[in-house]
């Protein structure tokens, strides 16, 4: 069956196809003539051999292309011997192309449930049986859409003659509509299944990969197969109906003793209808046959992928395979639900699925590899572990972003052209990177004492990093903390922040805090320039607004005195600002700044979280303009989003704020009180208060240049929505310069540092200066001189004085307390005893200023970050008051037992010197014992053995408890814990729990935990149920992740083809392997 065919005319709004015209001015025959001439020398041929070759053309549903195909086939310099035409239930008249063609008696007509390998075995079928063993027969695939060039089975069969082990032969595939797009020479898959054909994106060819030769698989569009090989083997695996079934054959011709070549000379194209959805209804098949929905193509892949790798696994290894291909499916299906392609998530769970439902089909396909080699011969032709990487690399953001509907706002002069030499160099050329390198050069010279000798920053508002990240997830997770009497006190969120930092930098908590003081300036104003992209077009404007933004009184006066939640702050408000813009529809008008999407608003949400973490009395202000924007009908959905969801992000953290509304006037650390309060004057000229006195008249030309801002009239708007929020920063700054609260950790109303509401005015004022001085230059040159060009030469001067003062200042004054040296309060074997058995605690007296003595009792090595946070409320230290009192003055009576009762056994006086009277008070204290000095005082300790855990006895005796071994006694006995007394405690002997009690007056404990025990002698677990914490942090990491995925890009459920062309956007076309 087969004979020589007659072509038709392809039809004529094929207008992107492969039949050349004369407007065009390409002569395929010419240009394969002129190929045949200049062909390189390792194709030209060999000793000739005789060839028989029978061609085999499957269509279904595509009309489109087939005329194309019928026309370029009847070109061949080389003409098959015998043309086959198989149609699998065309309804678009592809049958009666064929018949046209190839004549009726060619066509085989099979039903639509037809795979492909099976209409290929029908093709192969009709053929007469070999009968001249002196002639090699060949069968050739072509699909549908796939046009080969004129001299493209010449080309074949003569490199057949050089490599007579070849059993396969494939053709380098280009696009139908770009003749010059690769799509294939050759390919390959990683261990995930994924197809690595090594060509970029959109590469088109301009003989670079001409040199391929062997090679794992060639696609079967154009594949020439010795038909005794086709034979043994038994063709395409039935499994197997649409995808991935070149490959399949492929690895077992190989595994057969046979090479697989791909001939780069020879190109065919192809339309690949099928996998780009480009067919009519109908053409696919999947599992045991049945229409495949367009929609489902990825799944069809991925399931025939996965069943291919799995066919070819040794059996030994399968077990090991399958659990590595479940495992990388289900991160996959992750990958696409961050990327909200739900479609995907489910395609890849159903196709392993559809592999595990099936497993009969699978076995049939490792029986057909019985008697082969091992598939380990073509391991040479598998990637390579860089190749993996970077492949697995780009699947992750090819999952996630790929396809996206964002588009991103681009600034050219951010990045520069391309044709400058060096990627180095092109990255320091952008005016942003050089302007945080310059602030970065300041601040790092401006605080260089920090950055000498060994030790941890501390001092100020900041208290020593832990040694790790696991410390800080420890104190924010856990729902008791061993401060003082100890604590239910939940961390903040920002605690959580500089965590998650810590274990980013491979968990190096001190690591993280040195980087945040180093780098917060710079990275201030580096987020202040990109958060001008779209609104201030000058780039000269731009970075003199992130030099002055970053140099601002409130973020220098931060880094000198340890506020890192202040610094953070800085970081992160311009571009909260710009979202939050965006969102309300404030300043899109007349800038670049695009209007949010649902997408954006969920984003906002994220950032906002992070900086109201750092700086909580910020919310107050989105609050408030966000309720002004929602009552005038701005963007109410995003707003709502963008304002409220922050509250839920930070759970539970959100609910103690309701019951303490003074958190949110706190910040992170420990309250630093020097320079406050501060008039609202200074406020105004944005001093927020600190240490150093700075000069009124510094920022003061900041504040009258974005005066003088109002005076353009054309950016009224924008100038004005920015002094808006200037004035609700600024009335915000002023009444916490008259608020004293009482936050939960300090007895005594304490003043609340106006920081991050300054800094917010701050940044709205650069900004107004920022808006007015963009394209000034311009705008004045053009007009009349009058009081416009002297007012735009103050406005100017007062602009680019101000920065330079400011350095000049910093520069001249003393940082402040923050400062770097060892920050170990106690001896090192005092600090190794509060960690053993005992849990001996430490009590450290400090003499302040005025005479005034404070404490604190140490559970460790000294008070780390998140400590000042988390520390007990006040009126859990009224106990301890009294013995503390008692103890410094000197009247004598118990307050030595009390302190051992408490689990106290040193005490440490904080910078003594000699001839301090607190020091011999100390000393004439029976029960306590001078020791050598430590190295920040006097120690003493205090005799007998102390722990926290104590048997108190019905005669008021007591014995201390070592690692929970109770020891046998009278009855009424009580087990008193020195912590403060709260539901969660618990007390188990084996399964049985302990009664709750109370401990008397006169033991001094009443305020502990007590759990009264019997006579006999137990062993008693203490625990403290923290489980409600871990449900709403649960609870918060759900949402985190929630709002993560809803501010990610979504992905196109359909990759876009490289290969598109207007044509397909009216003919109904789909789907071709």
């Amino acid at each position: 069956m087969g004979r020589s065919f007659r072509t038709r005319a392809a039809p004529t709004q094929e207008a992107g196809s492969l039949i050349p015209t004369e407007s065009d001015g390409f002569d395929e025959r010419e240009s394969v003539a002129g190929d045949l001439e200049e062909l390189p020398d390792w194709v030209q041929p060999g000793a000739a051999r005789l060839h028989h070759v029978s061609a085999v053309v499957v269509a279904h549903n595509g009309a489109a292309w087939l005329p194309t195909v019928t026309s370029f086939l009847a070109e061949q310099t080389r003409p098959p011997d015998s043309v086959v035409g198989v149609d699998t239930g065309s309804t678009d008249g592809s049958s009666v192309i064929l018949s046209d063609a190839l004549g009726s008696d060619s066509v085989i007509r099979a039903s639509t449930d037809t795979s492909f390998g099976a209409a290929l075995q029908l093709g192969f079928s009709s053929l007469p049986p070999q009968q001249n063993e002196d002639v090699i027969e060949w069968l050739w695939i072509l699909h549908d859409d796939s046009a080969p060039d004129s001299a493209c089975l010449e080309l074949l069969l003569r490199d057949s003659d050089l490599h007579a082990t070849t059993a396969v032969f494939g053709a380098k595939t280009l696009g139908w509509h770009d003749r010059r797009l690769l799509l294939e020479v050759g390919f390959s898959v990683m261990g995930s299944g994924r197809r690595v054909t090594g060509l970029e994106r959109r590469e088109h060819d301009q003989g670079q990969h001409d040199d391929r030769s062997d090679t794992l698989a060639v696609g079967s569009a154009g594949m020439l197969v010795r038909r005794d090989v086709w034979e043994a083997l038994g063709g395409f695996d039935p499994a197997l109906p649409l995808f991935r079934d070149d490959l399949d054959f492929c690895w077992r011709v190989h595994r057969a003793g046979h090479a697989v070549r791909v001939v780069p000379a020879a190109i065919v194209h192809h339309r690949e209808a099928s996998f780009h959805g480009r067919r009519s209804t109908g053409s696919r098949r999947e599992g045991g046959g049945g229409p495949v929905r367009q929609s489902r193509m990825h799944r069809a892949d991925r399931r025939s992928a996965l069943h291919v790798l799995l066919a070819q696994t040794p059996g030994w290894r399968l077990p090991f395979t399958f659990v590595r291909l479940a495992l990388g499916t289900m991160f996959r299906a992750l990958l696409y639900v961050l990327g909200k392609d739900l479609g995907r998530a489910s395609d890849e769970l159903r196709a392993l699925g559809g592999v595990v439902a099936h497993p009969g089909q699978l076995n049939a396909s490792r029986r057909r590899n019985q008697g082969l080699a091992s598939s380990s011969c073509v391991r040479w032709l598998r990637p390579r572990a860089r190749t993996r990487l970077r492949h697995a690399m780009e699947t992750v953001g090819g999952m996630l972003a790929s396809g996206s509907r964002a588009t991103s706002e681009v600034d050219e002069d951010d990045f520069p052209d391309d044709s400058q030499p060096g990627v180095v160099r092109r990255t320091f050329m952008r005016p942003s990177v050089w302007t945080a390198l310059v602030l970065l050069v300041i601040a790092a010279a401006v605080s260089r004492s920090l950055w000498w000798g060994s030790g941890s920053l501390f001092g100020g508002g900041l208290l020593p990093a832990p040694e790790g990240a696991s410390d800080l997830w420890a104190t924010y997770t856990q729902g008791w903390h061993e401060l003082g009497p100890g604590s239910t006190t939940p961390a903040p969120p920002s605690l959580a922040l500089l965590a998650l930092l810590s274990s980013v930098l491979l968990g190096k908590a001190p690591l993280a805090i040195d980087l945040i003081f180093l780098l917060a300036v710079p990275a201030a104003g580096f987020s202040a320039f990109l958060s001008g992209r779209g609104v201030i077009a000058s780039i000269p404007v731009r970075v003199w607004l992130s030099i002055t933004y970053a140099l601002l009184p409130v973020v220098t006066t931060a880094l000198g005195t340890g506020r890192v939640g202040t610094l953070v702050a800085a970081v992160l408000l311009p571009p909260t600002v710009r979202l939050l813009a965006r969102c309300a529809g404030v300043g899109v008008t007349g800038t670049a700044l695009r209007p949010a999407t649902n997408r954006t608003a969920w984003f906002t949400a994220a950032v906002l979280a992070a900086l109201v973490a750092c700086a909580p009395v910020l919310w107050v202000v989105a609050f408030v303009f966000g309720g002004v924007a929602v009552a005038i009908g701005h963007r109410v959905r995003n707003l709502l989003i963008a304002v409220l969801a922050p509250l839920f992000l930070l759970l539970p953290w959100s609910f103690e704020v309701i019951l303490h509304p003074s958190l949110l006037l706190s910040e992170p650390g420990v309250p630093v009180l020097d320079g406050l309060p501060v008039t609202p004057l200074r406020v105004a000229l944005l001093q927020p208060g600190g240490p150093a006195q700075i000069p009124w008249w510094l920022f003061a030309g900041l504040v009258v240049a974005a005066l003088l801002a109002l005076l353009r009239h054309d950016k009224v708007r924008i100038t004005l929505a920015l002094w808006c929020v200037a004035l609700v920063s600024l009335v915000l700054a002023v009444v916490q310069t008259r608020l004293y609260v009482t936050l939960p950790a300090i007895q005594a109303p304490v003043p609340t540092w106006p920081g991050p509401a300054t800094l917010l005015m701050g940044f709205a004022l650069v900004c107004a200066a920022a808006v007015a001085g963009d394209g000034l230059r311009e705008r004045i040159g053009g007009a009349t001189f009058g009081w416009r060009q002297p007012g735009a030469l103050v406005l100017t001067s007062l602009a680019v004085l101000t920065p330079i003062a400011a350095v000049g200042w910093w520069f001249a004054e003393p940082l402040g307390p923050l400062h770097r040296g060892d920050p170990a309060l106690l001896p090192a074997y005092v600090a190794e005893e509060s960690q053993g058995p005992s849990q001996t605690r430490t009590l450290a007296i400090t003499r302040a200023s005025g005479g005034v003595m404070t404490y604190t009792v140490l559970s460790g090595g000294g008070l780390v970050v998140g400590d000042a946070e988390t520390a007990p409320p006040a009126t859990a230290w009224n106990g301890m008051d009294a013995i503390v009192s008692a103890l410094t003055s000197g009247r004598g009576g118990d307050e030595v037992r009390a302190l051992a009762a408490q689990g106290v056994g040193y005490v440490l006086v904080t910078d003594a010197r000699d001839g301090d009277p607190l020091i011999a008070t100390l000393d004439s204290e029976p029960g306590m014992r001078r020791l050598s000095r430590a190295p920040t005082g006097a120690l003493w300790s205090i005799a007998g053995t102390t722990s926290l855990t104590r048997v108190l006895a019905p005669d008021g005796s007591s014995e201390p408890v070592l690692n929970g071994v109770v020891p046998p006694g009278e009855a009424g006995r009580v087990l008193v814990l020195a912590q403060s007394a709260d539901p969660g405690w618990e007390a188990v002997v084996g399964d049985v729990s302990l009664p709750v009690t109370k401990a008397t007056e006169e033991s001094l404990m009443s305020w502990a935990q007590a759990f009264g025990v019997g006579p006999e002698g137990a062993t008693v677990d203490i625990r403290f149920d923290d489980a409600q914490r871990q449900r709403w942090l649960w609870l918060e990491l759900l949402l985190v992740v929630i709002v993560i995925v809803l501010s990610l890009p979504t992905r196109t459920s359909r990759d876009p083809d490289a290969d598109d062309a207007d044509l397909d956007s009216f003919v109904q076309t789909g789907v071709g392997a």
